[in-house]
């Protein structure tokens, strides 16, 4: 095995793409709490589910210990109408999948005739949501990550320097 020029360089190689990476998590994190804050400005309209719809399709999962089942995958799908301006729009919205090996429905929180708020994009009202997708728990732990991985990075070098010094001769 031929040795290293300089092992201390390998550490703070590793040290550095644990920060790159860890830097990139807290960015992505960060983007998705923008995005949320974003949507939540939103103006709200007035809509009514139109209808409910079960889609259900053929689908291949995994089960805990890693075999594969053929079943079906259930999607709710609420349709709903609202209007901006004089304008009527639509739009639709899966609220659940499940998966198994049958067809039974899944409760659902909506009803055909109900009235809802819609939000919507103030600059392009086609772009809607009957539930706002706020994501804060996942920007958080990608985000929690992140700073881990850059915890990582300020450790990794003084510890690889230190498991990997040159052996002093025995005199």
């Amino acid at each position: 095995m031929r040795a290293m020029k300089n092992p201390k360089l390998v550490g703070w190689i590793f040290g550095a793409t644990f920060a790159l990476c860890g830097l990139g998590a807290i960015g992505v994190g960060q983007q998705m709490f923008a995005d949320d804050r974003v949507v939540e400005g939103w103006p709200t309209a007035d809509g009514v589910i139109t209808s409910m719809d079960t889609e259900s399709r053929p689908h291949t999962f995994r089960d805990n210990r890693g075999f594969s089942h053929r079943g079906n995958l259930a999607m709710q799908v609420v349709k709903y109408t609202f209007e901006v301006g004089a304008r009527k729009l639509h739009g639709e919205q899966i609220e659940s999948l499940t998966e198994g090996t049958d067809n039974t429905p899944v409760p659902s929180q909506y009803h055909v005739g109900q009235h809802v708020a819609i939000h919507y994009d103030p600059s392009a009202p086609g772009t809607a949501f009957l539930d706002l997708p706020l994501r804060g728990k996942g920007a958080l732990v990608i985000s929690i990550v992140g700073g881990v991985l850059i915890l990582f990075a300020f450790l990794i070098p003084p510890l690889w320097n230190f498991l990997w010094r040159p052996k002093r001769p025995a005199t």
